[in-house]
Order: structure tokens, then C-alpha cells, then sequence
């Protein structure tokens, strides 16, 4: 009976038994433990009469949630990318459309970690590319993140 081992999102590392009778059977070790993966918030902030907010070095971190906050000038959240944290590009996807996530105020918002992987430096922008749309005050916005 091979032992092998599988990923989830390459996050969740598990031990799977091969029982010989075309099952498999997760092996579980009591008493040992994992080291803790910890969240670390991100916070950036859009500014009052502004639609791009500062900057946020990910740190080899990904981003799995986004918590908006309790005000918010309805819009969109778009994303710009640097690798230096100087130049900066919009974010599109593999199909071509600009990557959007549908927000609004007071929102927690579950994010695939594979989608901005890549980011080393992030932008949040309030609408869209040819659509900015001002925020109506300064906007804290919560990027929360993980090691990738």
C-alpha cells in the first residue's frame, strides 16, 4: 500500500493511502501537526476625490478575501500590477477583459489565490480603466492575504 500525497490549490497538503481495492483513504497522524498558514491583512487606502489607491507590496503573499468598507461610492474594483512598484499596469484576464470584482459597501469577498498569484506590487482602482469613479471620501480597503 503506496502512501502518496495531494494538493488543494496547492495550500492543503494531504496523505493519501492507496488501499489496493481502488480506494483511497486519507492517512492521518494524531499528535502531529502542521505549521499554522496566517492571514496577514493588507490595508490600502483610496483616497477622498480619488479612484486608485496606494500601493501594497504582496510580499509573496496571495490575496483570498477583500473586505470593503462600510461606505463606498458604488463601483467596481479593477486592479493595476507593477513588478517594481512604479510602473504600472491594468490587470486583465486570459480572455482579454479588464479583471473586475464585483464589490459593494460593507462586503466580504472571497477571492481565488490563482487569480493575482503573480502580483508582487497591487492597485485597487474604484471602477474601471476608461470608467474611473471617484470615491465620495478616503476608502479603506482590506486585502487579506496568505503565503503562496
Amino acid at each position: 500500500m503506496a502512501d502518496f500525497l495531494g494538493a488543494m490549490y496547492g495550500q492543503v497538503r494531504k496523505r493519501y493511502r492507496d488501499m489496493s481495492d481502488g480506494t483511497h483513504a486519507e492517512v492521518v497522524a494524531l499528535g502531529a501537526s502542521q505549521p499554522a498558514v496566517t492571514a496577514t491583512n493588507v490595508t490600502v487606502t483610496i483616497a477622498n476625490a480619488e479612484s486608485v489607491s496606494g500601493a501594497a507590496n504582496l510580499e509573496g503573499r496571495g490575496v483570498v478575501r477583500l473586505d470593503m468598507p462600510a461606505a463606498w461610492t458604488a463601483a467596481v474594483i479593477t486592479v493595476q500590477l507593477s513588478t517594481d512598484g512604479t510602473n504600472w499596469r491594468n490587470a486583465y484576464t486570459q480572455f482579454g477583459t479588464e479583471y473586475t470584482i464585483t464589490a459593494a459597501a460593507d462586503q466580504s469577498i472571497l477571492l481565488d489565490p490563482s487569480d493575482l498569484a503573480s502580483a508582487t506590487h497591487i492597485r485597487l482602482r474604484s471602477g474601471t480603466a476608461d470608467t474611473p469613479v471617484v470615491q465620495g471620501g478616503a476608502r479603506d480597503l482590506v486585502l487579506v492575504t496568505r503565503p503562496i
